[in-house]
């Protein structure tokens, strides 16, 4: 009986290990790519600008929340080249709304300093820097916000080792018993 309760004891331990491990996995944030394309006639030259960037966070319904690590980009396509504009971190974003549709989004940096990024639906879409300022309405249609592609099997490797590591135990300890029966 003793063999029999503890071999169910041990799978019983390495099942709820390997769930938890699994578990822990899943909450892990996500990554995102997200764009807006500016329409090339509002900063009066024609010329299409692009804000490009990464987010991690947790996407609950149509909201990413938890939102860290942001990082963008604006771009200006001068039919010869992209060219950079600017570039934003994290400690930049004073606003961090951030949709899958683009609806409520409200991203915004620091507006006493240029260059200076402003998402906002419902307001305006703007990129600020001294002689450049495309602005217009913001348009939910010209968002996009999709998860980075991820390793198709989630669990890391430090999770299957563990796994593998209680297996062989569990198994190593019925060979020592049974070697000694």
């Amino acid at each position: 009986m003793t063999t029999f309760l503890t071999k169910h004891q041990i799978i019983a331990a390495t099942a709820s290990l390997g769930l938890s491990l699994l578990g822990a996995n899943a909450a892990q944030a996500a990554s995102f790519n997200f764009s807006y394309t500016f329409d090339p006639s509002s900063n009066g030259n024609n010329l299409p600008v692009f804000v490009n960037g990464m987010v991690d966070g947790d996407l609950v319904g149509n909201t990413l929340t938890n939102v860290s690590n942001i990082m963008a980009e604006v771009t200006v396509d001068t039919g010869a080249s992209i060219v950079s504009l600017a570039t934003f971190n994290d400690a930049q974003f004073l606003t961090r709304m951030f949709t899958l549709d683009g609806v409520g989004v409200d991203i915004t940096t620091d507006n006493t300093i240029e260059p200076f990024l402003e998402l906002i639906d419902g307001s305006d879409a703007k990129y600020s820097e001294p002689g450049f300022v495309p602005t217009e309405t913001y348009n939910p249609d010209n968002w996009s916000l999709t998860a980075k592609s991820v390793p198709e099997n989630d669990i890391s490797g430090l999770s299957w080792l563990a796994l593998a590591a209680i297996s062989g135990i569990s198994l190593k300890r019925e060979k020592i018993k049974s070697f000694f029966k």
